[in-house]
Parts: structure tokens; sequence; C-alpha cells
């Protein structure tokens, strides 16, 4: 009896996130590799600055991690993700509007104009409205090579490859690239949070999937 090969998945979150998405897929039937394409690096920050502001923005599952308790319960929250409007609920703050994704938090930013902080990391990929003062809350620090180990893996190629991010998108295709894996790429299927995102792929991929935001992009794998 024939038994069916597991699809082949790749991650490319922080370790953090990867593990958590481990968890999630551990009832699925795959094999599930790793390329943890970014990490984080908390930065100094004074908790009363919050106190200058009626709000927060906030796109980066990170931020909602780090975030301490609400230092007043007035403080509203715009974010991306139900995922981390439950994190800050459970902080005590208000959440005034969760959105899918970055470009419709925006849209929703410019009819506002109320005094809001954008707590994010150093690279992002869409600037929030000119009104919104942005505070670097922490440092990315991106993938630059790949071990033998990893070469070798994704020689073989891919079923899906999740990525979450714009940087994430380029900075996987150039480390693909750089180490003669394009390949790699050409049958996977690209699952990609938005359609920026999708578009870093396609040169390179025939089959990319917009999910729109972070649930769809595991539902996309049943």
């Amino acid at each position: 009896m024939l038994v069916k090969r597991k699809d082949r998945i790749l991650l490319t979150r922080s370790i953090e996130a990867n593990e958590k998405l481990k968890k999630q897929l551990a009832n699925k039937n795959l094999e599930i590799l790793e390329c943890n394409l970014i990490e984080y690096k908390l930065l100094p920050f004074d908790i009363e600055t919050i106190k200058k502001y009626s709000g927060l923005v906030i796109t980066s599952n990170f931020v909602a991690h780090n975030l301490p308790i609400a230092p007043y319960k007035e403080i509203q929250i715009y974010v991306v993700g139900t995922e981390s409007a439950g994190i800050l609920l459970e902080k005590k703050y208000n959440i005034k509007y969760c959105a899918p994704n970055a470009t419709i938090l925006k849209s929703k930013l410019l009819n506002i104009s109320e005094k809001l902080l954008y707590l994010s990391g150093n690279h992002i990929t869409i600037d929030m409205p000119d009104y919104v003062d942005r505070f670097i809350y922490y440092e990315v620090i991106y993938l630059k090579s790949l071990t033998k180990i990893q070469k070798a893996k994704f020689n073989q190629g891919f079923n899906y490859i999740l990525v979450y991010s714009e940087n994430c998108a380029k900075t996987l295709l150039k480390l693909f690239k750089d180490n003669d894996l394009i390949n790699s790429l050409v049958n996977s299927t690209i699952v990609a949070i938005s359609s920026k995102v999708g578009l870093v792929f396609k040169d390179s991929c025939r089959n990319i999937i917009i999910a729109n935001n972070a649930e769809n992009m595991l539902r996309n794998l049943e």
C-alpha cells in the first residue's frame, strides 16, 4: 500500500512565531520546514509616553505581545489582526478598530483626527497618515545566509510557503537567488498575507494565493 507523501511547507517568520505556527499545524499531514527570516530586538520605551496620546496604532503582533498592561483605561487601540487584538484586550486596552491588514487600517485612519502614536519596527512597508506620530519600538534583523543543511532541504522544493510581510518576501527571494534555489519556488504555492507581498514573487512562482489576513493563510492549506 502506497503512503501519500506529506506536503512540504516552509515557515518564514521568527523562531517564536514559527513555533506557534507549528502548534497550529500539528494536526495536519505536513512536513514542516523553517527559514527564520527575522529576529526582533526591543528598544527602550518609556510607557509614560502613551499618556500624551488618545490612541495607539499597532500593526505588529510582536508589539502586542511586548506592550505592558495598559497604563490607563481610556487608551484606544487601532490594530491589525484579531490575534493581536485579543492579546491587547487581555492587557486591558480598548480596541477601537481591528483591521485585517495595514492597508485597510491606513484607510480607516485617513478619516480620523485623533492624536495617535504608531508603535512600529524600524522597517515598515506601509506608512501611516502624516498626522500619526511614529515611535520605533523594536528593531528587525533579517536573515543574511542559509546553512548547508537548509540549502539541501530547500533544494527539494515545497508545496506551500507562508509569507507574512513584503520585507520577508524580498529577503526570502534574495536568499533563494543567491543560493541557486530559485527553481524551488517555481512549482511552490506562495500563500501571501496581501497582494503587495504576493507581487514580490510574480516572476518567480506560478502559484500565488492572496489570503488577506493571517487566519486565512492557514485555511488555504486545508
